[in-house]
């Protein structure tokens, strides 16, 4: 069975921390959901560069949690404000936490992993313009940190390390 990853978005998201993550796994035939998070209505979300993208999925679908493997959140200013707001995503945090599946986040997405309770005792890293507001758990300045089943990361350029360091890619499959 094919491996399955669901990436939040929100109008204020990061284009490329999104659509790159998604298409890279997409070539990695595993199967991604992007899933719109306080559309409101559209069928579309402004990032925060203004690119227009639309979910495969939106807020009040049905959907089996169960079947994913990972959960990626993005960050963006605006984005990552309005994901760690949602009770669903926090809900969904702490469930894939509980469960022990992949949660990656970047950039300011890590804030979400802040709003959903994740222990103190964590090692994470983020952008540093949110810094200051996880000044409780044990910050790194690494680009990429591995902590258990959560992974943050820094800064766009990890994206291909971040994915072999979750196992969702072959080491060899990111150089093709």
């Amino acid at each position: 069975m094919a491996k399955k990853a669901l990436i939040f978005v929100t109008h204020g998201s990061e284009e490329m921390e999104l659509v790159i993550v998604a298409d890279i796994l997409r070539r990695a035939k595993i199967e991604v959901t992007l899933y719109g998070v306080g559309l409101e209505g559209s069928d579309t979300i402004e990032c925060s560069r203004g690119v227009k993208i639309q979910p495969d999925l939106k807020e009040g679908f049905e959907i089996d949690w169960p079947s994913f493997d990972a959960l990626i959140i993005p960050g963006g200013a605006k984005g990552s404000e309005y994901l760690s707001n949602s009770s669903l995503v926090k809900e969904k945090i702490k469930y894939f936490n509980e469960h022990s599946k992949l949660i990656a986040s970047v950039c300011a997405g890590t804030l979400a992993l802040k709003a959903a309770g994740i222990k103190t005792e964590t090692t994470l890293t983020s952008h540093p313009s949110v810094k200051d507001q996880l000044s409780m758990y044990n910050y790194s300045e690494e680009r990429v940190v591995i902590n258990n089943n959560i992974i943050t990361r820094f800064e766009q350029l990890y994206y291909i390390y971040l994915l072999i360091s979750a196992g969702l890619l072959e080491p060899a499959l990111s150089f093709r």
